[in-house]
């Protein structure tokens, strides 16, 4: 018997990390972007973690913090930062780096696709000003 053997991952340590994702998408935020933390980047660093977060319930609540419900917010733009430092990072796997780009496309085009979605009516839960600051933002 080893007694000098690493002992193994508890599962209350991988609930304090949250799932493997997250702390992927943590260590590429803080390699990129140490001096600019978006308010949605507190998923990333907050010490709350759902614990049955797994890496798909997570990622629909992180990308849902930035367009929430496929509409800007006050703070997408600001979040928008987020997707591009997952987009261009290599270590995060290449299908989550397409997703952070259509994310990406998603926002810039938002009053577009509503536009054209509900037309001749406006929009019910558009946001000119913060739909403006994504696209510009992208």
């Amino acid at each position: 018997m080893d007694t000098h053997a690493a002992p193994e991952q508890t599962q209350h340590h991988a609930i304090a990390c949250g799932p493997p994702i997250r702390q992927l998408f943590r260590d590429v935020i803080a390699d990129r972007l140490p001096d600019r933390m978006p308010l949605q980047a507190a998923m990333l660093f907050g010490s709350e973690i759902d614990p049955d977060w797994d890496d798909r319930a997570f990622l629909a609540e992180f990308y849902n913090e930035i367009l929430h419900q496929d509409t800007c917010q006050p703070t997408t733009a600001d979040g928008l930062v987020l997707l591009v430092a997952l987009a261009v990072d290599d270590r995060i796997p290449a299908r989550h780096r397409f997703q952070a780009v259509d994310l990406l496309f998603r926002s810039a085009t938002v009053a577009e696709r509503h536009l054209a979605e509900t037309w001749p009516a406006t929009p019910q839960h558009a946001d000119p000003d913060s739909e403006a600051r994504a696209r510009n933002a992208v």
